[in-house]
């Protein structure tokens, strides 16, 4: 006799097969998706950190520029322009929200957070760099950062934490 098509078991082990490759390839997949963004958060905040210390050798200041959401107003608009850049959180598309403290004289903590609009895993990532050239924060780690750690005693990296 003739037999057509596939059995049930035949179907159930193919669809099995299919399943786990899924599983083993997807998160890879999602996970360079996420270091991708990292690493572009990483190169934005080394990019502020370098215009931060042209502007004090110019200035003898540190600015500070906040993020308040909805962010774009004209104040934080000239803070961000008088560093030589344009404000990098009125991009609705982007996956950080900047801001830069300075919590002491000659000091300056860049901060990226997660900006929740454009993410759907862990909302609180951060990232930071101070003017020491000290990274730290909660995020998958790039080649920029591969030096960085996760939360230390220095108040100024401390800060990056809360």
């Amino acid at each position: 006799m003739k037999k057509n098509g596939f059995t049930m078991v035949e179907l159930l082990i193919v669809i099995s097969i299919i399943g786990l490759l899924a599983a083993t390839i997807l998160p890879r997949l999602f996970n360079q998706t996420e270091q991708g963004r990292s690493s572009e958060a990483s190169n934005m905040l080394g990019a502020i950190r370098q215009l931060e210390e042209t502007a004090n050798s110019k200035n003898g200041v540190y600015t500070a520029i906040p993020f308040t959401p909805p962010s774009g107003s004209a104040a934080e608009d000239a803070l961000w322009e008088g560093l030589g850049i344009q404000n990098p959180n009125v991009n609705p598309n982007r996956y950080f929200d900047f801001a830069v403290t300075t919590p002491a004289a000659g000091q300056f903590l860049i901060k990226a957070t997660r900006n929740p609009t454009n993410y759907t895993g862990v909302a609180s990532a951060k990232m930071c760099l101070n003017n020491n050239a000290t990274w730290s924060g909660n995020y998958i780690q790039t080649p920029e950062n591969s030096n960085a750690t996760p939360c230390n005693p220095d108040p100024l990296v401390e800060a990056c934490c809360s």
